[in-house]
């Protein structure tokens, strides 16, 4: 019986699934919609009126293909052409970059690749992600 004890507890040591931390950077121009997407994932709720962001940290615990993950999104303020020199802040420790655009915004578009060429300077083999938001808007593209 002892030993069915013991084999008990290793089986359940080895079924606690470890946890994968994941940090994702949020980055585009101001009125984007960086942050209604965020709000969208992590509550499934949609935002539809403008809040301008300073810096606000999200995080979302969920399973995904057997591993726990703890994501945790950074939402920063809008980049613009004169606030991206300080892009390096934003390499430590993170796992991916989503780069945000209005279809409806050709300057947001644009700054998309200043955006990616700044951050592929101090993070080559980090994944970037290129989002275009505001599909309903293409009446205005």
């Amino acid at each position: 019986m002892n030993d069915d004890s013991e084999e008990n507890k290793r089986s359940s040591l080895l079924s606690i699934k470890k946890t994968k931390k994941r940090k994702i950077v949020f980055l585009g121009a101001p009125g984007v919609g960086k942050s209604a997407i965020i709000i969208r994932f992590i509550q499934d709720i949609f935002v539809d009126y403008y809040n301008p962001t300073i810096e606000t940290v999200h995080k979302k615990n969920f399973s995904f293909q057997n591993d726990n993950i703890e994501m945790e999104i950074l939402d920063y303020d809008g980049q613009t052409e004169y606030t991206i020199m300080s892009l390096n802040k934003f390499s430590h420790g993170i796992h991916a970059y989503v780069l945000c655009y209005s279809i409806e915004n050709l300057q947001s578009f644009e700054l998309i690749n200043i955006l990616y060429s700044k951050i592929s300077n101090f993070s080559i083999d980090v994944p970037k992600i290129i989002v275009g938001n505001k599909s309903d808007l293409s009446i205005k593209r």
